[in-house]
């Protein structure tokens, strides 16, 4: 009985591919090494070597039975695997293949390289344990925080106890960011829960908006300032309000929020109203991703009146500075 592969390959792998392949996989020992991919070889290696062949059923049937989990083709890690290849960011990482010409490692990468249609580099290893998928990726997955700690964070001088709410904010600041302004809330909302860049795009984000994410991070990061307490004010949606602030006018945005943060006697500065709705609503437990979407666009709303000297009582609400 053999079991059919759930992969969806469209190409059929060239006998060249398939000689390359073989080539690599039928290395004597233990070996690591980079190699070019292309796109055929990525499909012949899921068609021919993603099952065990030396397998067999309770009846001594052999069997080829699967050595890798089922492929997430959907999976917003996966699409953005295929992406990376396409937009040429993609860095070298390892596949690894057993004493027995079987994938064990990298199921997920290779069939990213055959949709994305390039080839890449990829550190291969041969021979290994065929145990060995019984220990892989089963640790703590590193998380963006992790990541842009040993990228860059450190290189910014950030203090090590913002990293996480740095990481954070860069998602929710990059969605705010690709607004034009015309979208309500609930589009908002959906941007936010289906965003799905890869990490090379985050990066860039990152690196481009520097300044206003430490700025952001860093303005909330005492307990309190000239003795008023900060807490209330350090929810990830008010950050990233605070960060678009920043982007568009790093002075008047510090001015703002020193006065929202520590509060002034006019009632009727934009920065007051919103520092008067971000007090209620932590009283009120606000605790609904819609309500801290309308949160985050309303304190951009009282800034974008505070930009144009306007004195007001209530809060609109705004996606973009300056609409």
């Amino acid at each position: 009985m053999k079991m059919n592969s759930t992969i969806n390959i469209k190409r059929v792998a060239s006998p060249k591919a398939a000689e390359l392949t073989n080539a690599i996989i039928n290395r004597k020992g233990h070996k690591v090494a980079f190699y070019t991919i292309t796109p055929k070889m990525a499909d012949d290696i899921l068609e021919n070597r993603n099952t065990n062949p030396s397998s067999k059923d309770a009846d001594g049937n052999p069997v080829e039975f699967y050595t890798n989990r089922v492929l997430k083709s959907a999976n917003k890690v996966t699409q953005a695997l295929i992406q990376d290849i396409k937009d040429g960011n993609f860095l070298p990482s390892l596949i690894s293949i057993t004493s027995e010409g079987v994938l064990s490692n990298g199921q997920h990468r290779l069939y990213a390289i055959s949709k994305a249609g390039k080839k890449v580099t990829m550190i291969v290893e041969t021979g290994c344990d065929p145990r060995a998928f019984t220990v892989t990726d089963i640790g703590h997955k590193r998380t963006d925080a992790d990541l842009f700690s040993l990228d860059f964070f450190q290189s910014w001088g950030l203090d090590r106890k913002l990293h996480n709410r740095a990481a954070a904010l860069g998602k929710l600041f990059r969605v705010f960011n690709s607004l034009d302004g015309s979208e309500q809330g609930k589009s908002v909302m959906r941007k936010v829960i289906t965003a799905n860049p890869s990490y090379s795009e985050k990066r860039k984000f990152m690196l481009n908006n520097k300044d206003a994410i430490i700025n952001a991070v860093s303005c909330v990061s005492k307990t309190s300032i000239n003795g008023v307490p900060t807490a209330q004010f350090k929810r990830q949606f008010i950050t990233t309000a605070f960060a678009v602030m920043f982007k568009h006018n790093t002075a008047k945005a510090k001015e703002f929020i020193n006065k929202m943060l520590t509060g002034i006697k006019d009632r009727k500065c934009p920065s007051q109203v919103a520092r008067k709705l971000v007090l209620i609503n932590s009283e009120n437990g606000m605790t609904d991703r819609m309500e801290r979407i309308d949160e985050c666009r309303s304190i951009l709303s009282c800034f974008d009146s505070y930009l144009k000297g306007k004195k007001i009582s209530n809060a609109g609400v705004t996606n973009k500075l300056g609409a």
